[in-house]
């Protein structure tokens, strides 16, 4: 009833009604033997109408009466209109319907009611809050808002604050109210109707710090239906992030605490969703400390607004937080993969791989976007060809092999860089490097980190071997002498200082170098000793080093590797280099036909295989298997 003036002398306000199985915490604290009453204090609140009868009188049900608990003021469950079906509650002539509450008297709340306002609606009807009521007795208005027909316009009584009225569909009345700070905002259809007004005093002056019921007032108009409305505490959303300001593509946690703003004690539930200005980026469940999290990534580069909105649950108002996250680049680019044109076989030229392959690209991955300015000079460039080297034998001879040109794109940070003017690269031993002193950089101009120590500006570089078609030939006939021809300069073995022991066979054997030359390698003159073909992993490093002697000699009598077919697995290699011994466990023994390169097979670990010949055909003249043993380092001892 309007204030001061309801046609039976004074404003009409509705009594307190108990709280209808609305408390999360309701039965929690019952069951803990706290008093009911203790448990409505400060307690959430909600009502739809559809547990009611369809066109029951409320007065007397649910908490619901008419104005100073008289029936005659009653209103009734309609289902012309409904928010959420079946019911909503009509509001027309001389209905003036009130709900009481009690205990909330601290602390910062949130009522909702919706309201449908048909198109053919004709008069003056209310929405009424009251921090005071007592049936015929003290009453104390805190809003009072009414909806006039004849100039269609809401209306906030005693400060005139006015908005179009909406008709034809449900609108949100929402009221927010800081009982602690005497501070009140009403929103009317997301729009502010009035903001920053006294709770106590701010319609009928001086009341008390307490919502103390609800009025939906008809005033003799025609039909107002109202329907979900609500009673929650309010809540906070803060938000934060694990990292800010975070890394260019690095993940970031974004985490949204949910908390109480009155005395309501009941955790937050329900969901957050997450958004990155106006786009949705991720939804949470609440957990039970009130938190709710996403993890996040793909940001650009700069400044991104981003919110986290609660949806609320049955105790709590929704809220929303929001904070600047700032993406910034400071961690230098680095060598992801290289790969090769031709590919070696599994998309990746690895550190020190043996390929047989005719190549004549390479292809760098790069981990973020790197500078590719107009023409191919500048000397930061991805696709200035003075940022690459490649070179043959570099420990030896050490010639440089052409780079050519490099095409750069940006779409998957990937540079294919030409080599030797299209020629395939024969075989040998490679050093390809990415000068990162010169140097390659992102597009923040941090310097490439070659080395991927986090420290930019150092160079990129990967060793890899191209190894003939074809592995030696490692018997004679046997039971016969056979010629050798003169051993050239350049096919000379050179002295490592290694030996290989082999203690079931009962060998203690030199290692010699035998150089690559030709695309192959001499072995005629090996004699007893063991040849490590130079071009894979140099002895007891990490890769895949090759040993091979002779089956048959010269002289046709039994060579060093005469018996290795007799290994297997677990049995003990061991390499003798630098004072130190490198023990070697067998872990495959496999027969091969000649022309297989099996045994080229890379490895990331330490690894030795023992190659030769096996199953000498007379007829031909030829060996018609090879043996291989690999084994690999388990440990070293002095």
């Amino acid at each position: 009833m309007k204030l001061y003036s309801n046609g039976s002398g004074s404003k009409k306000t509705p009594w307190g009604k108990i709280i209808r199985g609305l408390l999360i915490c309701t039965l929690g604290v019952a069951l803990l033997g706290i008093p009911h009453s203790s448990v409505l204090a400060q307690g959430a609140w909600a009502e739809n109408f559809d547990s009611y009868l369809l066109n029951s009188q409320l007065h007397g049900i649910g908490g619901w009466k008419g104005w100073d608990n008289n029936p005659v003021y009653g209103a009734f469950v309609s289902n012309t209109q409904q928010r959420s079906s079946p019911h909503s509650v009509e509001i027309t002539g001389n209905a003036d319907l009130v709900h009481e509450y009690s205990g909330h008297t601290s602390g910062e709340w949130v009522y909702t009611a919706w309201q449908y306002i048909p198109a053919a609606y004709s008069g003056e009807g209310y929405f009424i809050l009251l921090n005071t009521y007592n049936d015929s007795g003290s009453k104390n208005w805190s809003v009072q808002v009414h909806f006039r027909s004849s100039t269609n316009r809401v209306i906030s009584d005693y400060d005139n604050s006015q908005l179009p009225m909406v008709r034809g569909r449900w609108v949100e009345l929402r009221v927010e109210i800081d009982l602690d700070s005497d501070l009140q905002t009403f929103y009317y259809d997301g729009q502010i109707l009035y903001q920053n007004k006294s709770w106590r005093s701010g319609v009928s002056g001086t009341g008390q710090a307490a919502i103390e019921a609800v009025d939906l007032y008809a005033n003799n108009s025609t039909p107002i239906y109202f329907d979900d409305l609500s009673l929650k505490s309010a809540s906070s959303t803060v938000l934060s992030s694990s990292a800010n300001p975070s890394e260019l593509g690095s993940d970031v946690l974004l985490t949204a605490t949910v908390s109480s703003l009155s005395a309501l004690i009941v955790t937050p539930g329900g969901t957050v969703d997450f958004y990155e200005g106006a786009v949705l980026i991720g939804s949470s469940p609440v957990n039970p400390s009130g938190q709710a999290s996403i993890t996040f990534s793909g940001l650009s580069l700069g400044p991104h607004t981003i919110t986290a909105n609660y949806n609320g649950d049955t105790n709590y108002a929704t809220s929303s937080g929001s904070f600047v996250q700032t993406v910034v680049d400071t961690v230098p680019p680095t060598v992801s993969t290289v790969n090769s044109n031709a590919d070696t076989g599994d998309g990746i030229l690895t550190q020190g791989e043996n390929t047989n392959v005719n190549i004549s690209q390479l292809l760098i991955t790069f981990s973020e976007s790197v500078l590719d300015p107009a023409g191919d000079s500048d000397p930061d460039d991805v696709t200035n060809p003075s940022n690459y080297g490649l070179i043959l034998d570099p420990a030896g001879s050490a010639t440089t092999i052409t780079i050519d040109t490099i095409a750069y794109n940006p779409g998957n940070r990937t540079a294919v860089v030409n080599l030797n003017s299209g020629a395939p690269l024969g075989p040998g031993s490679y050093r390809f490097t990415i000068r990162g002193t010169t140097t390659i950089r992102d597009e923040q101009a941090n310097p490439l980190d070659g080395n991927g120590d986090g420290t930019g500006a150092d160079d990129y570089i990967l060793n890899f071997n191209i190894l003939p078609d074809r592995l030696p030939d490692t018997g004679f006939p046997p039971s016969r002498q056979s010629p050798l021809p003169i051993q050239k300069e350049s096919e000379s073995f050179s002295s490592l200082g290694f030996r290989i022991v082999i203690p079931k066979l009962n060998k203690d054997l030199e290692i010699v170098g035998v150089p690559l030359q030709s695309d192959e390698w001499k072995v005629d003159w090996l004699g007893n000793s063991v040849g490590y073909l130079e071009g894979t992993a140099f002895p007891t490093w990490q890769g895949n080093t090759l040993l091979t002697g002779h089956v048959y000699l010269q002289s046709g009598l039994p060579g060093p590797f005469i018996n290795i077919n007799q290994l297997s697995y677990g049995d003990l290699i061991q390499i003798e280099a630098w004072d130190l011994k490198y023990i070697y466990s067998v872990i495959e023994k496999r027969i091969l036909d000649p022309i297989s390169l099996e045994a080229y097979q890379h490895s990331e670990r330490d690894i030795v295989t023992l190659i030769t010949c096996r199953d000498f055909d007379p007829t031909s003249g030829l060996y018609t298997h090879r043996t291989m043993i690999r084994a690999v380092l388990i440990y070293i001892s002095e």
